[in-house]
């Protein structure tokens, strides 16, 4: 009776650790699986949100375009208008356009020796030096001419030829130079291109 029951009790825990086994395999298939779905779902997360980034900033470059595209074109228009309005003024005959490089120039403050000569207060012509006095190739733009440059963003700059430079002479392209108060305002402007409308003084007396 005891030998039956001990190969009983045997039978009974071998059948248990078989159940208990092949539960354990069977729920660790399932923890893999699931491990793996998780992995693979926070992949596709990761990718969806990776694509997201790029089109933001896809998105982002192409506003940025925009922008300046329409800055672009709003300046070209300003630029057209203002000049539209300048040569639609009375006399326009009288008034002559080019292109024209422009720099600056600062005789007051004459630190490199070269932004004037002889009394740095008074222009090649006897005039006093100031805003509004523009440097030009006589030659091209006569002294006592009205000037009006207009720059690329729309911007003028209105004065008149009251100065030359050697710098500004005897050159394929018409170069004007604007006064600035400082050495470092006339380095800081560039010499950006413009375009320029000046009107020849009344040659009558």
């Amino acid at each position: 009776m005891s030998y039956r029951v001990s190969v009983l009790v045997w039978l009974v825990m071998t059948i248990l650790s078989c159940v208990v086994l092949v539960v354990s395999i069977f729920v660790g298939e399932i923890l893999v699986a699931a491990c793996k779905e998780i992995q693979d779902k926070e992949h596709q997360v990761q990718v969806h949100e990776y694509q997201k980034k790029l089109l933001a900033e896809e998105a982002q470059e192409l506003q940025d375009e925009l922008k300046a595209l329409k800055k672009e074109a709003r300046t070209l228009k300003e630029e057209k208008e203002a000049l539209a309005q300048l040569l639609s003024a009375p006399k326009q005959d009288d008034w002559k356009v080019a292109s024209a490089v422009i720099s600056a120039y600062s005789p007051l403050d004459d630190r490199n020796g070269i932004n004037s000569q002889g009394d740095p207060t008074k222009t090649s012509i006897g005039l006093d030096v100031g805003e509004g006095i523009f440097a030009v190739d006589p030659a091209k733009i006569p002294y006592g001419s009205e000037i009006i440059i207009v720059h690329k963003d729309g911007t003028k700059e209105r004065g008149i030829a009251g100065d030359t430079g050697e710098a500004l002479r005897n050159k394929d392209v018409v170069r004007i130079d604007v006064f600035r108060g400082s050495f470092d305002e006339a380095m800081a402007y560039g010499m950006p291109e413009a375009t320029v409308l000046w009107k020849e003084p009344d040659p009558s007396p």
